[in-house]
């Protein structure tokens, strides 16, 4: 059986994430994870609440397992579980231990973070547009990725800077 790369892409919001997922899922024809925290508030219509990011981390982690199983060589993950962490201890200034014990049993082979260095695009999921805003969660992300993950690799510039130093990662880390 060949060797699945999981290649964590993740972030603040508005910086990219989906977009870079899609585009080297493409490139490479493989899968990639959505960010099933959309799908799932669309689907509730009402303000989240803190019980619904227990579920929405189980479903994620589901999606990835059982797209590991299918993917071609990589798989991007668009989110993991650590974006569920700070959001729930950002918003609720706690976070479910089912969470935070998954959470140390995800295992990816690259995690790329987004900058803030794109502009914030309205959208109604999104609530913090403010540059203070982006700065304080970039900064969040970092120190989390480094704790979770022992580091990570900061992707920025304009898509296609963004699609190009995503590849080079991918091909320097991920020997096929």
């Amino acid at each position: 059986m060949q060797k699945v790369y999981k290649i964590l892409i993740t972030g603040p919001e508005s910086t990219g994430k989906s977009t870079l997922c899609k585009a080297l899922a493409d490139k490479y024809d493989t899968q990639w994870i959505k960010e099933y925290a959309r799908e799932y508030l669309d689907q509730v219509d009402r303000k989240y609440v803190y019980s619904d990011l227990k579920i929405i981390a189980q479903k994620q982690s589901d999606f990835q397992e059982k797209a590991t199983l299918i993917a071609n060589t990589f798989l991007f993950c668009d989110t993991g579980l650590e974006v569920l962490k700070v959001w729930s201890e950002n918003s609720f200034q706690k976070c479910d231990k089912w969470i935070l014990d998954n959470l140390t049993n995800q295992k990816f082979d690259l995690v790329l973070l987004t900058d803030i260095d794109i502009p914030w695009q309205f959208d109604e999921q999104r609530e913090h547009p403010k540059p203070e805003q982006r700065a304080y969660f970039i900064n969040l992300y970092k120190k989390e990725l480094t704790e979770i993950y022992g580091g990570y690799h900061l992707i920025q510039g304009n898509e296609e800077e963004r699609f190009f130093s995503a590849i080079a990662l991918i091909e320097k880390y991920c020997p096929q």
